[in-house]
């Protein structure tokens, strides 16, 4: 039997794709890493499934949905919760984030940080809503919590603080203005970044041109 091989498709950047990364580093298992330029995109985006990235390439096929590709990784390597219940809650976790991080891109790191879209005149009222739908989806997953855990539903560390983390370190980032104050997130993300595995894979990590 031919060993596991797995290629990752996404651009550039950290976003959607970066909680891959993370969970393959954790797991220590190989994998190319294969980071699309804008000038490229209109060539590889007929190679897609759907159109759109990550793209997750295994043995067994493609991947596409953000989703999709981490619950597979997770499943793979250990990063899925225990139960079935929490297993699904994960998956609502991811779903929830993937879409506020949408709505984010699509209205602020787009024109203000990708540079590829006009900046709308009222980016400072958007950036007041924004704030407020960040802190109102970390009530939500707060709410789903094991509020005396390490990480969202235990001391194991699962896809859904993965992600959790790797989503909001970029908002944190680029956008501090929208930082949440919540402190059961602030204690999440803290204990992840503060994983000595993660420590190493942040100081080792490629930083794009775009500095996220």
């Amino acid at each position: 039997m031919a060993a596991p091989q797995y290629k990752l498709t996404y651009f550039d950047v950290r976003g959607r794709g970066e909680a891959a990364r993370l969970m393959f580093a954790l797991a220590k298992q190989d994998f190319e890493d294969q980071r699309i330029q804008g000038g490229d995109w209109a060539t590889v985006k007929s190679t897609t499934p759907q159109g759109f990235l990550p793209v997750l390439e295994t043995n067994e096929g493609k991947i596409s949905q953000t989703t999709a590709i981490n619950t597979y990784i997770a499943e793979k390597f250990g990063f899925m919760p225990d139960t079935a219940y929490e297993k699904a809650q994960a998956i609502s976790v991811m779903l929830t984030l993937n879409d506020l991080t949408g709505r984010i891109s699509s209205q602020l790191y787009m024109p203000l940080v990708y540079k590829v879209m006009p900046v709308p005149e009222d980016v400072e009222a958007k950036k007041k809503t924004l704030a407020e739908e960040i802190n109102t989806c970390l009530a939500f997953i707060e709410n789903l919590s094991n509020s005396g855990s390490k990480f969202i539903f235990s001391d194991k560390i699962s896809v859904a603080d993965i992600f959790l983390f790797t989503i909001m370190e970029t908002q944190r980032q680029v956008l501090p203005e929208l930082n949440s104050d919540n402190e059961w997130f602030l204690k999440v993300f803290n204990n992840v970044k503060t994983d000595p595995r993660v420590q190493e894979y942040i100081k080792h990590r490629k930083t794009s041109p775009l500095g996220v």
